[in-house]
């Protein structure tokens, strides 16, 4: 689902992987999710990347701190430089959410 042509069914594996991280664990998440994740958030529909943002944050709380540094944070960060302005905004609408779960939060 998440490398189909059809928009709506990506837009579906996002949600459904993010409604899952919780249950899988920090090395699927780490392995399996993260990846398809990031490989979604470079989608032509900014529709798809709208919806990444918004679904970072069950994902956010199941890896490591340095996998969060070097690979969640990142993307994150390279949404808010999007050309769309409706993922900017998205990015913006979560980023409290996303900073309270993050294992840097919780080590600083």
């Amino acid at each position: 689902m998440a490398h189909d042509d059809n928009e709506q069914y990506r837009i579906s594996a996002l949600k459904m992987l993010n409604e899952l991280s919780p249950d899988m664990g920090q090395l699927i998440c780490e392995s399996y999710i993260v990846p398809e994740i990031k490989s979604l958030a470079i989608d032509e529909q900014s529709i798809v990347r709208v919806t990444v943002a918004r679904n970072l944050l069950n994902v956010s709380k199941n890896v490591s701190l340095d996998y969060f540094s070097q690979q969640l944070f990142p993307l994150y960060k390279m949404l808010t430089k999007d050309d769309d302005d409706r993922v900017r905004k998205t990015c913006a609408d979560v980023v409290a959410d996303i900073a309270n779960v993050s294992p840097l939060e919780k080590n600083a």
